[in-house]
């Protein structure tokens, strides 16, 4: 359950392709998902901007970073997707997408042609980040 960002009623993310809406009052919520090994290919047909962050709990730039990203899912609400990906439970994922730095965060465009335009690692400075989602062709 989440609590929607404009009436503050509880609300249900119950698939997690298309952008969440608030049942009660129809508002277009953040679109945080979880990434796993046998979904983010799902998660990635999405034909829009995404940020995908390779993260893990024991990382702490990644948990610096995680509010910064959230605060980009809430100021995008509806017209960005993002992604957490845990490099300790999503194994297989952050080792083919030869993740070396945590945290790796990319940037880029989803759908069937989608590519990452951009990748970050480490600590980065929000603005950055920002430019990059906004410049997502």
């Amino acid at each position: 359950m989440f609590k929607c960002r404009a009436c503050n009623e509880d609300y249900m993310i119950e698939d997690t392709s298309i952008v969440p809406i608030c049942q009660s009052c129809e508002a277009t919520q953040p679109w945080i998902v979880q990434g796993y090994d046998d979904t983010l290919t799902k998660d990635l047909l999405y034909e829009g901007p995404i940020l995908l962050m390779f993260t893990a709990t024991w990382c702490n730039p990644c948990q610096k970073m995680k509010p910064l990203i959230r605060q980009l899912a809430e100021e995008y609400a509806g017209k960005l997707k993002v992604i957490f990906a845990d490099v300790e439970v999503s194994q297989k994922l952050s080792q083919s997408d030869e993740i070396a730095a945590l945290p790796t965060i990319l940037v880029g465009r989803g759908g069937t042609a989608g590519k990452f335009d951009e990748i970050f690692m480490g600590l980065v400075n929000i603005e950055k980040i920002r430019e990059s989602i906004t410049n997502v062709k």
